[in-house]
């Protein structure tokens, strides 16, 4: 009974690992605002390293009081914020949310003023049921 136990949570844990070992997030970055600021734009890479296409359904964090995606669209010569629909990430390839295109919004922060040089904390979700805690840091564009 002990063999089949020990067995159960060796198999769940390896599943756990394979299955947190897909994604690769990098160049973790929010941009620098004046002290009183209270919506702040975070950048990031996601690369999905496994074999199914998942996608980022949103983000949370105790840091902010909310997190939004949205890109940057151009529409009659003039750039607009549109909340992001789609964040699907094939196998091998990589999402970028970056200056003037895809990007977090980040509302409300916690604990003001936010720094240059400090970090915060947000946590990814994703499609296939993982989620990853980013660490952001604060720095000028």
């Amino acid at each position: 009974m002990k063999r089949s136990l020990l067995a159960a949570l060796l198999l769940a844990t390896m599943a756990v690992t394979a299955r947190a070992a897909k994604v690769e997030i990098v160049d973790a970055w929010i941009a620098a605002a004046p002290p009183n600021a209270t919506v702040f734009a975070g950048y990031l890479s996601v690369r999905n390293d496994g074999d199914e296409p998942i996608r980022i359904l949103g983000a949370k964090s105790l840091d902010f009081g909310a997190i939004e995606m949205h890109e940057t669209v151009e529409q009659d010569g003039i750039a607009r914020m549109q909340a992001l629909t789609d964040t699907l990430i094939i196998p091998g390839a990589q999402l970028r949310f970056e200056p003037g295109g895809k990007h977090l919004m980040l509302f409300r922060p916690a604990n003001s003023p936010v720094r240059e040089g400090e970090t915060r904390n947000a946590r990814l979700h994703f499609s296939d049921g993982d989620s990853r805690v980013v660490t952001f840091t604060i720095r000028r564009r």
